[in-house]
């Protein structure tokens, strides 16, 4: 949806990239002049162990000789001292050489630690870097950019918007008075548009803001209308079902429960008659009749304010 660039934080992740080479190209010289170093050190434990067996040999053949009085006991001390003394260098060589695998081992573990710590950075650094495209996380709809071209953004500032259509939750501001007679569950059919659908009550504001109380509507199932978010909508809220009662269209400024005056037509529709009636529950379309009109009256709906001091009037 967005591309954003960032000339430091590109900088740093090359720069994490060149020390993540340097550091593998040293590991790599390093780990050769050790095998070239280990393979010194086995040529020369090879030699001692030739010096040694050649020492040993030339040690018992002396005894041999001494024993059959050939060869003096002064040479057969001097052929023993030095079988042991090639032993001794022996024994120290082998020690050494397990040292130095050691070394080797401890080394190599170092240096790959160091390895994998650089390349951690520059992985963190690529991710930081492949997060200036900013892509969308879920399908939806993108409906709002909040930055333009060049523009330039902080940690935390908003970018963008989007949402799914098929799960949106429609959201009606009720007046104060109508709000204490809703409750959760109660059905809701929602019109707009591009299309109608039918939800329920899921959520009520407990708080009052400018005179209004914000109500949730949860859909009952995947909308099959294509709403859009932040669309205006209007909402009718089933809050009562009553049978067999006389309605009309709600007229303008008419209260429920009070007796309020009303033009009813006349007979051959050519005067409009004040008369009194009483209303009962009403919704934002229509208002139950309680008394003082009767089935088939027509009545003006429209107000009347201008003319309400007047008992009767001619309709042109």
């Amino acid at each position: 949806m967005i591309v954003m660039k960032n000339n430091e934080l590109e900088q740093s992740e090359e720069d994490a990239r060149l020390q993540l080479l340097m550091a593998q190209d040293e590991f790599t010289i390093k780990q050769k002049n050790l095998e070239l170093d280990k393979l010194q050190r086995e040529a020369d434990l090879v030699s001692v162990k030739m010096a040694y067996q050649q020492a040993k040999y030339d040690a018992n053949n002396t005894n041999l000789l001494a024993q059959e009085g050939l060869i003096s006991l002064v040479d057969l001390e001097r052929a023993k001292a030095k079988e042991q003394e090639y032993r001794n260098k022996l024994e120290t060589e082998e020690k050494r050489f397990e040292k130095f695998e050691e070394i080797i081992s401890a080394q190599k573990r170092a240096n790959q630690s160091k390895i994998k710590q650089l390349d951690g950075v520059w992985q963190l650094r690529k991710r930081q870097l492949e997060s200036l495209n900013v892509r969308a996380s879920m399908d939806g709809i993108v409906h709002q950019i909040d930055v333009e071209i060049g523009q330039r953004v902080s940690i935390g500032n908003y970018l963008a918007k989007i949402s799914k259509t098929d799960f949106l939750k429609a959201e009606l501001n009720i007046p104060e008075s109508k709000a204490k007679e809703i409750r959760l569950g109660q059905d809701v059919h929602i019109e707009s548009a591009m299309g109608r659908a039918t939800g329920a009550v899921c959520r009520i504001d407990p708080a009052v803001k400018q005179g209004t109380v914000l109500v949730d509507v949860c859909f009952k199932k995947r909308l099959t209308e294509p709403f859009l978010p932040e669309q205006n909508i209007q909402g009718f809220i089933d809050i009562d079902e009553q049978q067999n009662v006389l309605f009309v269209e709600k007229p303008v400024n008419i209260q429920s429960g009070v007796n309020s005056s009303i033009y009813k037509l006349s007979a051959d529709n050519t005067r409009a008659i004040k008369v009194f009636a009483v209303f009962g529950r009403s919704s934002s379309r229509e208002i139950v009749i309680l008394k003082g009109l009767q089935a088939g009256d027509n009545i003006i709906l429209s107000d009347t304010s201008d003319v309400e001091k007047y008992d009767q009037f001619l309709l042109k």
